[in-house]
């Protein structure tokens, strides 16, 4: 299958180096990264980190889903990564629903 059509059947994202993909927006601000990939293209967008693949899930039906849903597809993931990601996931949704607590 080429590169194109599968890049063609990937959700969308920010675009990144060819190299490093998106870790130097993600290194600059975290959750500034997170919030806007999110606004941006949706509750479900995708981006690299260095050669991996990043799936970022934003919509609360669909991390619950991708969480609980079909947890059993993301079997090699241990508990404790899963316990992260929820909260990551909760305070992400928390911050985008009632705004930054940062002065900007």
């Amino acid at each position: 299958m080429s590169t194109a059509l599968i890049q063609s059947r990937l959700p969308p994202g920010p675009k990144g180096t060819i190299i490093g993909g998106n870790i130097r927006q993600l290194r600059a601000g975290p959750l500034d990264f997170f919030l806007n990939t999110a606004r941006e293209y949706g509750p479900l967008a995708s981006f690299r980190i260095g050669p991996k693949r990043v799936f970022l899930a934003s919509g609360p039906d669909l991390i619950e889903q991708v969480l609980v849903t079909d947890a059993k597809h993301t079997s090699n993931t241990s508990e404790h990564e899963h316990s992260n990601l929820c909260l990551e996931m909760g305070w992400l949704q928390a911050k985008a629903r009632f705004g930054s607590d940062s002065a900007s």
